[in-house]
């Protein structure tokens, strides 16, 4: 059995972006203005030579008609070429596009996908034969840390003072 690294993305390992309007920090809503945070790349090309990594992130704008299905697709995808490009290898991605108080017909609900739920870890559990009780969720979220919980693995929430620097050698056992 393999054990796993479960990955937040936004806000975790790509940087939050400055609503020009709000002031309030989202996720990037254009692939321009992707960027990883500092010891992301790294965190994940030194991960995976002891663990399977997978992306598991609530994305909540399509239910609540921030962005179209066209301009969600259009980030995840080159947040996967940036991957790609850093020679990084992730198992899986697993993106979640409901949420319970959404406008959007087919992605407003109650689901087994979104955070803190653990439906995609138990989902990665069962395809991949994964040895939950040595696997980690890293997050910017209670959220994380809840969904972690949920499914019986480790959890570290980045922010407030924890670098990814500082969870990789939490995760390695270098603390």
């Amino acid at each position: 059995m393999d054990k796993a690294i479960f990955l937040d993305r936004d806000g975790t390992l790509v940087e939050l972006v400055q609503n020009p309007i709000t002031g309030s920090l989202e996720p990037p809503r254009t692939p321009d203005k992707i960027k990883f945070f500092d010891y992301a790349v790294e965190f994940m090309q030194q991960a995976q030579k002891n663990y399977k990594l997978y992306i598991i992130s609530n994305q909540p704008d399509l239910a609540k008609r921030k962005q179209t299905l066209k301009q969600i697709l259009a980030i995840r995808d080159r947040f996967k070429e940036m991957i790609e490009e850093n020679g990084i290898n992730i198992t899986r991605y697993y993106y979640c596009y409901h949420h319970p108080e959404g406008t959007h017909p087919k992605y407003s609900k109650v689901c087994q996908c979104r955070k803190p739920a653990p439906g995609f870890i138990f989902y990665a559990r069962e395809q991949d034969n994964l040895d939950l009780e040595h696997s980690w969720i890293v997050g910017d979220r209670l959220t994380d840390l809840e969904c972690g919980k949920n499914a019986g693995i480790h959890g570290i929430r980045v922010g407030h003072g924890i670098t990814l620097k500082m969870a990789y050698k939490i995760i390695m056992g270098d603390v």
